[in-house]
């Protein structure tokens, strides 16, 4: 049964790592069409990320989304703020705003793992992703673009044990892992041999959309700060501004 939404627009705070509570000033979310849903989110704890960290929280968001099933979302970034706009609104779905709005801005948790589940590295392991490009490879041979991975000291040495152990075999990189969902599943590489020194590639037959997207959401997993809810709303009726 469809719902009638009101015009609504809230301030929600959220617990930060250090169990403050915090408010970031932000710019009021702007008008928008009739049945629009908006969600506002900004860096916590008075952080100040950078354009890539601010990619890589977009890039999870929009995984986010997918999973929900909503497809005609849009997110985007406005100067330190990352904003969600749903066109069609919420009435095809069995959640309310704000249950959708946690479920968004939740902390990522990236883990590698073996095929039948066990825990090889975390976030915490993985210093950043990068979408590369080879430049030896024809432009016609999608191979050429490939993402790039850089672990920490502790994650190079897991990630050599890891593969030394499984080669031939996938090693699955997960998104708020999920035994049931094999969408929590972003990539499942297979290991060729035993990767040393902290570096590792992951190629195959991507685009090179394909490979930023990968490595947002590798990079979305490792993100140095959490997301607060600033603002929702639900647009009932059209608003313009006057000439």
């Amino acid at each position: 049964m469809k719902k009638t939404f009101i015009i609504m627009v809230s301030a929600v705070l959220l617990l930060c790592l250090c169990s403050c509570i915090n408010l970031q000033v932000v710019a009021p979310v702007p008008s928008g069409e009739s049945g629009e849903v908006v969600i506002k989110y900004a860096p916590g704890a008075g952080y100040l990320p950078n354009r890539a960290e601010l990619e890589a929280a977009k890039a999870i968001i929009a995984a986010r989304l997918e999973y929900f099933d909503i497809d005609d979302a849009r997110v985007e970034i406005r100067d330190e703020a990352i904003v969600v706009t749903i066109p069609g609104g919420l009435e095809n779905v069995d959640f309310d705003i704000d249950e959708l709005a946690e479920g968004l801005g939740e902390v990522a948790h990236l883990t590698f793992r073996e095929e039948y589940g066990k825990v090889l590295l975390e976030g915490k392991h993985v210093i950043r992703a990068t979408a590369e490009v080879n430049n030896n490879q024809t432009s016609f041979d999608a191979s050429k673009y490939y993402i790039a991975l850089e672990f920490s000291e502790e994650g190079a040495e897991l990630f050599a044990e890891a593969t030394g152990r499984l080669v031939g075999q996938p090693i699955l990189i997960c998104m708020d892992y999920d035994r049931e969902d094999p969408d929590t599943i972003i990539s499942a590489p297979r290991v060729n041999s035993r990767i040393e020194g902290g570096k590792a590639q992951i190629t195959g037959d991507f685009t090179q959309a394909e490979t930023k997207r990968l490595a947002g959401l590798i990079n979305a997993g490792v993100l140095p700060f959490e997301l607060t809810l600033i603002e929702t709303a639900t647009i009932k009726e059209t608003r313009s501004t006057p000439n």
